[in-house]
């Protein structure tokens, strides 16, 4: 079943330059979509736009989304809160370094529930996301945190909201290669136990490969190929693909021996 589906979204910057044209995507339920392209293709502005979180001076301009068979964006505009949640490509920065774990997470969850015995659920979340001492963690500032920590404690937030749809902005940037592939393992997981959809924003071709189920490759504000991410990697058809795996160390396909996790 369709989760997520985009259709015409265009992006504006100052003075009316065009960085986003005409983005269109789907995402099933329990599917991971890459979104793939080196810096300045407009992956993150993208992901941005479909949660109302563009920066000042941009805006969309045009297309409309889906979630659920319901409208929520028409005309780049945001018609009404969606289902969905993010994670951030910089955990440290994003959490707030003057509050303690604990904090963060009993404001989010008074936030969201209307409870104020936040704390037990605040425990199971961090529980959920592979934190072996939650209660130790909350204690703690996000400098106190390793990166790979503080990534799952803004999981554990984006999930806290039981989101139909996750969206994540190179969730893997800045961490060691074991860290990330525990990252990746967990999103996957995590799928695969809740059903959700992810989009899944990248510049890094391996770790698309080792996650995805389909790819969309941009390029200059377009999508140039939209396939299932073994016809990607090995018969892909736009030249720019090609390039873009070449770039990457991988001209002839996949660097893993697996496949992603339904």
């Amino acid at each position: 079943m369709t989760l997520l589906a985009v259709d015409g979204l265009s992006i504006d910057g100052p003075g009316g330059r065009h960085i986003v044209r005409d983005f269109a995507i789907d995402v099933e339920e329990g599917e991971v979509v890459g979104v793939v392209g080196e810096s300045g293709s407009g992956k993150t502005l993208t992901a941005l736009s479909l949660l109302g979180l563009l920066p000042s001076g941009v805006r969309a301009a045009s297309g409309e989304a889906h979630l659920g068979g319901v409208r929520y964006l028409h005309k780049g505009r945001i018609q009404e809160r969606p289902h969905a949640t993010m994670i951030f490509q910089n955990p440290t920065a994003a959490l707030n370094p003057t509050m303690r774990i604990g904090a963060q997470l009993k404001r989010l969850l008074v936030f969201l529930e209307k409870r104020h015995d936040w704390r037990t659920r605040a425990e199971a979340l961090l529980d959920s996301v592979g934190i072996d001492e939650p209660r130790a963690v909350m204690s703690r500032y996000p400098h106190q945190l390793s990166g790979g920590m503080n990534q799952r404690v803004m999981i554990a937030m984006a999930l806290a909201a039981e989101p139909r749809l996750l969206i994540a902005d190179e969730p893997t940037t800045g961490l060691d290669v074991t860290v990330q592939a525990q990252i990746l393992d967990l999103i996957r997981v995590t799928v695969t136990t809740r059903g959700i959809g992810v989009l899944f924003v990248s510049h890094d071709m391996g770790v698309i490969a080792q996650t995805c189920h389909r790819v969309a490759v941009m390029y200059d504000g377009e999508v140039r190929e939209f396939a299932g991410v073994d016809e990607i990697f090995h018969a892909p058809r736009a030249d720019y693909t090609r390039t873009l795996l070449a770039a990457a160390g991988q001209p002839s396909g996949r660097v893993d021996d697996g496949t992603p996790a339904r």
